[in-house]
């Protein structure tokens, strides 16, 4: 068990350092380049022990029902949310995507396949 919540919480931080730090999904464009804070989505993830920073970028945890009631209170807002979390050790799949009213919704999938004893993503 203990296994498990580690590698889900390095697949999560994995995928974010793609997302945020090595600029695979997002472009200058987007809202959420040069944002210091960006807010993160829970669902799908939400046991999973998330980084607070990563890169130069502080995450924001929200469950969904805190995103509608700060949307509403604020207006819409870009976040990132996970589509598809299914941590199988094998053979691990990722989707994240950024939600919000903008309709340049940016996302990528992500394989993680165990190669020995590390773990190689193929980004698509």
């Amino acid at each position: 068990m203990e296994a498990q919540q580690r590698l889900e919480s390095e697949i999560v931080y994995e995928t974010l350092k793609i997302v945020l730090i090595e600029e695979k999904m997002l472009t200058s464009s987007s809202p959420m380049y040069n944002a210091s804070t960006v807010v993160l989505s829970t669902e799908l993830i939400g046991d999973v022990d998330v980084p607070r920073l990563i890169g130069g970028y502080r995450l924001l945890l929200l469950n969904p029902e805190e995103i509608e009631a700060r949307a509403e209170a604020e207006g819409d807002f870009l976040y990132l949310r996970f589509t598809r979390f299914e941590p199988n050790p094998d053979n691990i799949m990722v989707s994240i995507q950024t939600a919000g009213i903008f309709d340049n919704i940016e996302g990528i999938s992500t394989q993680f396949k165990l190669t020995g004893t590390i773990y190689g993503a193929w980004i698509s």
